[in-house]
């Protein structure tokens, strides 16, 4: 468990780490920022599709062949982007590095509950998703410090090494199993078609648009709205934030009589954090504190938004929360995306929070006008028409 858990500890680094190293990354490839941000693109658009695209191809293959293939495919990218300096390299190696990640999360996930009792899947799930959070609040600071010390390319070194301590111990640890496949493309369409799974799929691209789209940007966001030129103090609050944030959910969505309100509260911290940070400027505790809501916002999105998934559709249970885990992904490569856009176009990046808030503002929009009014009908509990009745 623990080495499957290693692994995803790579995974939570490297969809990040890259997005801390923007201006590093520009000036060793004279390259411009608004180009660089296309690395977080590239992964994170490969990450939410290669999953889906896969899972049904592969099979025919053991779980510890599929985990052991997406794991080196992974590092052989992380390796690549260390190794480079061409821009075009750094691309495509970004999207190998997606590739493998967005194979290997689900794959540990499923491994990991064949491999406990019923009674500790819960606990077992729960150390693999921690292995991404801790990659994330951990990992990515400590490559940031790592990268000042001795140049952006020695955090990409140290992300390497993790992924080739997780295939060892994966290759040599890890018993032969075969689990079921996770969802394959076909069932992720079929459900995202579905009424009752649609509306909340689109929040979630739209909340991540704005929240992982705008922390690609972070660096670059942080220098032109206060003059920082070293975002890893940032980055620990972002993290710290999210840590209480992921933590600090679930009881209240079990305290709360509705998961729609709670979710509402998500989106309305979310909107005000990002409106708050351009305005507070050098006040460093009002930025301090914009950037740890920030952050509790992002990582208290998915429960509420996997309750009420498997809450309004759960027919369609596992297989809705798969593809909820790949919109936020794609909202991810989105908002990358677009603020590469608008840097290119020669839009500060002082005003991208204020973009970003206007897509979390999208998103509550959607939430309360397709998502609160439960519009579609739980085909569960669907009344039969008298023609169908004995």
């Amino acid at each position: 468990m623990f080495l499957l858990a290693v692994g995803t500890f790579a995974l939570g680094m490297g969809t990040f780490i890259i997005s801390g190293l923007i201006p590093e990354i520009a000036t060793a490839t004279h390259t411009a920022e608004s180009m660089v941000g296309q690395m977080v693109t590239v992964f994170t658009l490969c990450y939410a599709v290669s999953g889906p695209l896969l899972s049904s191809v592969l099979t025919r293959l053991s779980t510890k062949t599929i985990l052991l293939a997406s794991i080196i495919v992974f590092t052989i990218g992380n390796i690549g982007t260390a190794a480079s300096e061409s821009f075009a390299v750094l691309l495509l190696s970004r999207a190998v590095a997606g590739v493998g990640a967005g194979l290997y999360s689900p794959t540990a996930a499923a491994a990991a509950a064949y491999l406990v009792s019923p009674e500790q899947r819960g606990r077992a799930l729960s150390v693999i998703l921690g292995g991404l959070s801790v990659g994330t609040v951990v990992g990515v600071p400590l490559g940031m410090l790592l990268a000042r010390a001795q140049g952006w390319q020695s955090a990409l070194w140290l992300l390497s090494a993790v992924g080739i301590v997780a295939t060892i111990g994966i290759a040599r640890f890890m018993p032969r199993l075969q689990v079921g496949a996770p969802p394959g493309i076909k069932a992720r369409l079929g459900t995202l078609v579905d009424r009752r799974v649609t509306p909340i799929v689109l929040v979630s691209v739209l909340f991540n648009i704005a929240s992982l789209g705008l922390y690609t940007y972070i660096a670059p966001v942080l220098r032109a709205t206060a003059g920082i030129t070293n975002p890893t103090l940032y980055l620990w609050i972002w993290g710290i934030g999210g840590i209480i944030g992921a933590f600090a959910i679930g009881p209240f969505i079990d305290r709360s009589s509705s998961t729609t309100r709670v979710m509402l509260v998500v989106l309305a911290a979310l909107i005000v954090a990002m409106a708050a940070i351009t305005p507070a400027g050098s006040v460093i505790v009002v930025l301090c504190v914009a950037v740890a809501v920030w952050g509790a916002a992002g990582f208290g999105s998915p429960p509420p938004q996997q309750h009420l998934l498997l809450e309004r559709a759960p027919d369609r249970g596992a297989v809705a929360v798969a593809v909820n885990a790949s919109a936020i992904y794609l909202g991810s490569a989105i908002g990358s995306s677009l603020g590469g856009l608008a840097l290119h176009a020669g839009v500060s990046a002082a005003a991208l929070p204020m973009f970003a808030s206007g897509f979390a503002v999208l998103a509550a929009i959607a939430y309360v006008t397709r998502v609160m009014p439960n519009r579609a009908p739980n085909i569960a509990t669907r009344s039969v028409p008298s023609e169908e009745k004995g």
